[in-house]
């Protein structure tokens, strides 16, 4: 009995604890809360720590609405927390390498952020509900038959539309076949208008400093493309120009030197021409000798272009240095007479030179003409560019120039020393442009683009204008039109009509003396 009772009390003992293991069993792993399966925690955690990053499988991501329903969880990490995925909302933003690694994981299934910085095992949901999606239906939309008005219309605009195109592409065809003719396009149009003063510097004379200003004017030649030409070249302060015209028998290249030759030459006449009218001490002495252009023999009806140069042409160009003659070195113009004196017009005289661009001593054979101004003196055929420069001057005028050529800044040059050099207004306090070349003897040369000067100095306010009275009529005119009577545009023939003006206009040329006479360089 005692037995049997010991058994009994054994197998109930027995019992008693498999059904508490079974609650204990059924409270862990049955919760009302969780969807998650003892099978499927064990899958996870094992996946989670041994298996390598490559064998993870892609899952079937529950949509939004059923996440919301079921309130599905995910794997957080390496550690056995479990965290609940928040509303859509109320996402933390991700960062770029996390967009990049939730498109790697999931790029069709899953939105870049639902990922997080690094790549996490996550359980498996076995569910139906995860397996579905939502299905949007659609109501077709039923199509409208266009407006019968807007039909009428279209066909019309279709066509005016093609007229259209269809005239443009005549008219380009139409100027290209002009603008082919013209090889290169470029146009005179104006640059600017800027100031003397500060681009002169003086060394060992007082200098005096004016309210007043006087402003040189620049223009420029400009390659324009085809449409650009079509549209101005009727503007009347823009003037379409060829090849021909901008670089008349010479490269670019010998046109930027002979620019600068003429600056230098403009400068050192200015500065004769400026300091002997106030009595300073001066002396020039000549220069080489430089072909500034070649002889024409027969122009055009209007004459404004040469119909046959002299047959120099064949052999020079303008900027070329002449350095021996007939085998005789030269080094001046003067030293050109005795040699031509031995020769007739129709000799052949061999001549040898330097041209700009181009490496070494060139050599030509020449057919000497008579002038056409006195037949009885022969000559080579061209006419030299002035290089007679300063000898000896009582102090040192520098000049910066940099980018800028030709001598038509001649004059601005002369009344800015002037000026400087002796007290009171020369300009009456005003700003005058001026343009116009000068020589020694102080006479005031023409230039060109006198029209578009005019319009460079209308743009800068100011409100006088000295130009060369050597100027056509018909330049003069265009210049006027061009600054619709803002600008007073005042011809002058020489240093002392400029001077004179500028007494017109409040300055003290009348005043100004001959204080070089008595000058004594300052120490």
């Amino acid at each position: 009995m005692t037995g049997e009772r010991d058994e009994a009390t054994s197998l109930r003992s027995r019992r008693r604890q498999e059904g508490d293991a079974t609650l204990r069993h059924d409270q862990f792993f049955n919760r009302s809360d969780s969807v998650v399966t003892t099978h499927e925690t064990a899958n996870a955690n094992t996946i989670a720590m041994i298996a390598p990053l490559s064998t993870v499988r892609k899952v079937v991501l529950p949509s939004a609405q059923n996440r919301r329903q079921i309130g599905v969880r995910r794997y957080a990490g390496a550690a056995s927390s479990v965290t609940a995925i928040p509303p859509r909302d109320a996402r933390r933003p991700r960062g770029n390498r996390g967009v990049g690694l939730a498109r790697f994981r999931q790029p069709t299934d899953s939105s870049a952020s639902m990922a997080r910085p690094t790549i996490h095992a996550a359980r498996v949901v076995k569910s139906v509900t995860d397996t579905q999606q939502q299905i949007v239906v659609r109501t077709p939309v039923e199509a409208v038959a266009p407006n019968p008005v807007h039909t009428r219309w279209a066909y019309p605009l279709i066509g005016v539309s093609f007229l259209v195109l269809t005239a443009i592409v005549v008219a380009t065809i139409f100027t290209a076949s002009r603008f082919g003719a013209i090889k290169r396009p470029y146009a005179r149009v104006p640059s600017d208008a800027e100031q003397v003063e500060s681009r002169i510097d003086f060394d060992g004379v007082e200098r005096f400093r004016a309210d007043g200003e006087f402003l040189f004017v620049t223009i420029r030649n400009p390659q324009l493309s085809l449409l650009a030409w079509f549209m101005f070249r009727k503007e009347q302060d823009i003037v379409p120009l060829r090849y021909t015209d901008v670089y008349p028998n010479v490269t670019p290249a010998q046109q930027q030197v002979r620019g600068q030759r003429q600056m230098i030459g403009a400068q050192q006449a200015a500065e004769y021409a400026a300091l002997s009218k106030l009595g300073y001490p001066i002396e020039l002495v000549p220069g080489e000798i430089v072909v500034d252009q070649l002889v024409c023999l027969q122009a055009n009806d209007d004459g404004t272009a040469c119909v046959q140069e002299a047959p120099s042409a064949q052999v020079l160009q303008p900027d070329d240095e002449l350095v021996r003659v007939d085998g005789v070195d030269i080094k001046v113009v003067d030293d050109l007479a005795p040699i031509l004196k031995e020769h007739e017009p129709g000799d052949m005289i061999e001549v040898q030179y330097e041209r700009a661009g181009v490496d070494g001593l060139q050599t030509g054979t020449i057919e000497l003409i008579a002038s056409p101004e006195d037949p009885t003196r022969t000559i080579i055929g061209f006419v030299p560019l002035d290089t007679t420069r300063v000898g000896t001057a009582p102090f040192e005028i520098g000049y910066s120039t940099e980018g800028i050529g030709g001598p038509s800044a001649g004059l601005a040059f002369t009344l800015t020393i002037i000026d400087e050099l002796t007290p009171g207004e020369l300009t009456g306090d005003q700003t005058v442009a001026v343009t116009g070349t000068i020589d020694i003897a102080g006479n005031v040369g023409a230039i060109g683009g006198l029209a578009q000067k005019a319009s460079a100095v209308m743009q800068t306010g100011a409100k006088y204008f000295l130009v060369p009275a050597s100027q056509s009529d018909d330049d003069i005119a265009q210049a006027r039109a061009n600054v619709h009577g803002e600008v007073e545009i005042i011809p002058v023939a020489t240093l002392d009509e400029a001077l004179a003006a500028l007494t017109r206009l409040g300055g003290n040329a009348d005043e100004i003396g001959t204080p070089g006479k008595d000058f004594k360089p300052t120490s």
